[in-house]
């Protein structure tokens, strides 16, 4: 089987559906806090299966993010920041020993030249744990090269393998086992043992608190015409950025986009329609207005016009940014360009009674 955490960003690897999930999209602005954070990629927390024997459900190990973990110790004066990986094991299975390894890429991982790893060598072990039904390990996220108050970071792809020496007592004696969290195997052929991967991003929440009624969502600019095209994949190294979005290529001309608020990874038919976004663009100068249509109201915009087409869809890396618009109607942007044809996109943070 060759399967990953369902929240991971862009694997080509095919997903597993969680067995815990996280918080929806759509927060209430009330209940966001102010301070920037590192988490998991739209997910508070995730679980797989602990396999014992390759085919025995034994468990689960989930993954979550404290970005508050004081991790100084670790990682030098004021950094903060920890993957919790945590195993619980279900019906009589319990775990003798449990080791860890968490890098920012395979070849983090001790193992040996055949590719096999070596549970030995993980940097994180429990040691004898005998009888134990759940186990926690905390790797600070100085290692993966982050900190748990980042701004901004582009998003690490963290490699997990979690291995543990399992055993049920029974009528028949004692049953022991090797245990691996479920995801894709090192090797194809032979050893059995798998790895994981979980994407982490940096999010800066916003301080301002609108109504406890309403709730804000990223929108982005479409057109179902051949102007505008999705862009889930739009660095174009063949993974699934998740931040979903659309970029439109224009001669000069106007043009008249919808803003689509909540429609991930580029369906329409999940999102709502929260407003317009007007271009008049005359070869020199780009002017672009959103409008709101009544209910919503805008919290931040970001505006990609270039004679390029951006590799990202984060919204701060856009290059023109308006903030704490305070529920603004409308905002305008003018911007010099002799394009042609000039990339376009227009990212809004909005909020309303959707």
């Amino acid at each position: 089987m060759s399967r990953t955490l369902a929240f991971a960003l862009g694997s080509a690897l095919p997903a597993l559906a969680l067995v815990g999930c996280g918080d929806s999209d759509g927060q209430t602005k009330l209940a966001r806090q102010a301070a920037p954070l590192v988490s998991l990629d739209g997910e508070a927390t995730a679980c797989v299966p602990l396999y014992a024997g390759q085919h025995i459900d034994a468990g689960t190990v989930c993954v979550e993010v404290d970005s508050a973990a004081d991790t100084s110790a670790d990682c030098g004066e004021g950094a903060t920041g920890a993957l919790i990986v945590t195993y619980a094991t279900a019906g009589d299975w319990q775990i003798d020993e449990a080791h860890l390894a968490v890098a920012d890429s395979l070849d983090g991982i001790p193992t040996t030249r055949n590719g096999n790893p070596i549970p030995g060598q993980f940097p994180y072990n429990s040691g004898d744990i005998s009888g134990a039904t759940e186990h926690t390990f905390a790797v600070p996220l100085c290692t993966l090269g982050l900190d748990g108050a980042q701004e901004s970071c582009d998003p690490v792809l963290a490699y997990v393998a979690a291995h543990a020496a399992l055993r049920r007592e029974g009528s028949g004696g004692v049953q022991t086992e090797t245990g691996w969290a479920d995801g894709t195997r090192f090797v194809e052929q032979g050893n059995w043992a798998e790895y994981t991967t979980v994407d982490l991003v940096c999010e800066v929440e916003p301080e301002d608190e609108p109504p406890a009624d309403e709730t804000c969502e990223t929108a982005w600019a479409y057109t179902d015409d051949d102007h505008a095209f999705c862009a889930t994949d739009i660095d174009g190294d063949g993974r699934n950025e998740r931040r979903w979005g659309w970029y439109a290529e224009l001669a000069p001309g106007s043009y008249s986009f919808d803003l689509y608020a909540g429609a991930g990874q580029c369906d329409i038919d999940k999102g709502t329609l929260v407003g317009t976004l007007g271009v008049e663009y005359d070869g020199a100068t780009a002017e672009v207005t959103y409008q709101m249509s009544d209910g919503f109201g805008l919290d931040e915009t970001h505006l990609y016009a270039d004679a390029e087409r951006q590799t990202t869809l984060a919204p701060g890396q856009l290059g023109h940014i308006h903030e704490r618009l305070d529920g603004a109607a409308e905002d305008t942007y003018t911007v010099a360009s002799d394009a042609d044809p000039l990339f376009l996109s227009a990212h809004a943070v909005v909020c309303g009674a959707f």
